[in-house]
């Protein structure tokens, strides 16, 4: 029994002691903004860049599939006009409305085919986009976390994040550091001298 109490007394100290030098290690918290951090990252720029050329080059073509589609219709509409001439026989006017049908018919599936070929086009951009984003967030991730180990900070919380109410998820953080521009600095270490400046 003896041996029991002293066994219980000891496991008490022993506890006590390991909570008092826990509480006196604090954790070291920071934040960043990783929207901030994505948005001034050097090649996210690029990226931007890249992406703009694309929706012009879709915009272009678009373009071109309207003015085929106004053509069909504008010329469906002559051939309807062109019908209408009373000096016409019954067989060239029926002529001529069969061909106006035709080119009515033209431009609808033209118009169809154009409005599916713009989803596609924009659905494989989006889904790019979000793949080469999706990459460059790695990358940053991988940043924060290497000066997260090289400064010795337990947690890195990132404050850009809203909830579903449109609230920021982490609206407060005691004694935490922003770390927002030292990544910066550091995601931009190997940016071209260009966009340095």
């Amino acid at each position: 029994m003896k041996f029991f109490k002293h066994t219980l007394a000891l496991f008490a100290i022993f506890a006590t002691a390991t909570a008092t030098a826990q509480d006196e290690k604090e954790d070291k918290i920071a934040t960043v903004n990783m929207q901030r951090l994505l948005a001034d990252f050097y090649k996210t720029k690029t990226l931007n860049e890249t992406f703009v050329g694309y929706q012009e080059e879709i915009k272009g073509q678009d373009v071109k599939r309207m003015e085929d589609i106004k053509s069909a219709a504008e010329e469906a509409q002559k051939l309807q006009q062109d019908a209408k001439d009373p000096n016409l026989s019954d067989e060239d006017r029926g002529n001529l409305f069969r061909q106006s049908t035709v080119k009515q018919r033209e431009a609808q599936a033209l118009n169809q085919d154009r409005t599916s070929w713009v989803n596609r086009k924009r659905s494989a951009l989006n889904d790019q986009a979000k793949v080469e984003y999706g990459k460059l967030r790695v990358e940053i991730m991988d940043i924060v976390q290497k000066v997260g180990d090289e400064e010795g900070y337990d947690y890195i919380f990132d404050n850009s994040g809203a909830s579903g109410a449109g609230v920021a998820i982490l609206v407060y953080t005691k004694d935490a550091t922003d770390l927002t521009g030292l990544l910066i600095e550091r995601i931009n270490v190997d940016a071209p001298v260009e966009e340095k400046e």
